[in-house]
């Protein structure tokens, strides 16, 4: 059987757990079995494989569900596309020149 990735846009950073996630993949696909393959939860996000037939149910019936009042996202591929500019990158903080005592020197 051929496995396919979905990426869902939630991560440990969510608190979600594997149960969490499998327990939405039961409630979209009822009465039908999937086996799911690899799972990697990620800070942000998270990746599970599952047979390529239910790539197409899953991304649809997932995407209309939320997890702890936040909107769940899944689709194929490697990472979720983020509809929110990511945070710019921060230049580290200069350390102010202090003397031996620990006061800042004028």
């Amino acid at each position: 059987v051929a496995m396919e990735t979905l990426v869902i846009s939630l991560g440990r950073k969510h608190a979600l757990k594997v149960p969490h996630l499998l327990g939405m993949i039961n409630e979209v696909t009822r009465g039908q079995r999937v086996d799911v393959g690899d799972i990697n939860l990620g800070e942000r996000e998270s990746s599970f494989e599952v047979p390529s037939g239910f790539v197409q149910q899953l991304t649809k019936s997932m995407s209309s569900l939320k997890f702890k009042d936040q909107r769940v996202r899944v689709q194929a591929g490697t990472h979720v596309a983020r509809s929110v500019e990511q945070r710019p990158t921060r230049k580290p903080m200069q350390r102010k020149d202090r003397g031996q005592s620990g006061r800042k020197r004028r």
